[in-house]
């Protein structure tokens, strides 16, 4: 999905890959182990969170690359340990799988004035990326706070209105819809729910709320299908 002659997710052999988050989880799988072994990364396992640990593991293997949620990069951002650390090293900071407000991005980019922070935008059923910053591409372009970025190859997205299912415009906030080889074929054995996701055109609806603006930035700022969030 996002490679090319200048990959959205850029990652070299050079790299220290910090993968903290469950493997379980499509993010941690795709986006973090599976980018980095494909580039010949290496890849720091932690097993669990625990702060203090975590900042000295990442000042000892000098990671370059950090896969967070915005649990972590509070704890990255606010804590005071993190002072007595050398996090140097991190290059990029990429925060994924819940939206990050302006107000910690700040925060953190004020404790790692070195690193690009940005943001992906996907879900499990869309293969998982729908869209990445632009930030960490190879030959990267600037970034504007709140966005996730352009969608990612091979992939459509159009932005429509939830009650008329009319496309909407640039700017136009609306659910965002995804589609391409990579997203789902449907749930297994449920064709309600498949139904109720998947249309007859091929269009997976996420039921995220957002809009793409006049440089084909994806921004997210609502949600209208229900979900359930377990321990962060």
């Amino acid at each position: 999905q996002v490679d090319g002659d200048n990959p959205n997710l850029y990652m070299t052999p050079e790299d220290v890959v910090l993968c903290l988050l469950p493997l379980f989880h499509i993010y941690s799988l795709n986006s973090v182990l599976l980018c980095a072994m494909r580039a010949g990364s290496a890849v720091l396992l932690v097993q669990k969170f625990e702060i203090a640990t975590l900042l000295e593991l990442l000042q000892r293997h000098r990671v370059t690359v950090a896969a967070v949620v915005p649990p972590l990069v509070l704890a990255l951002a606010k804590n005071t340990m993190v002072e007595k650390f050398d996090l140097g090293a991190i290059r990029a900071v990429l925060s994924g799988a819940a939206p990050l407000g302006k107000e910690l991005e700040d925060a953190l980019r004020s404790r790692l004035p070195q690193a690009v922070l940005g943001r992906g935008y996907g879900m499990t059923e869309a293969g998982p990326v729908l869209a990445m910053c632009l930030a960490f591409a190879k030959e990267p372009f600037p970034t504007k706070a709140g966005s996730c970025g352009t969608v990612v190859r091979n992939a459509d997205l159009k932005v429509i209105d939830p009650e008329t299912g009319l496309s909407l415009g640039l700017n136009q906030s609306g659910e965002i819809c995804i589609r391409g080889d990579q997203i789902m074929k449907g749930y297994l054995n449920d064709d309600a729910a498949t139904a109720a996701t998947m249309d007859a055109q091929g269009w997976l609806h996420t039921g995220d709320i957002g809009y793409v603006d006049d440089d084909n930035e994806v921004f997210i700022v609502d949600r209208v299908k229900e979900f359930i969030k377990y321990k962060g």
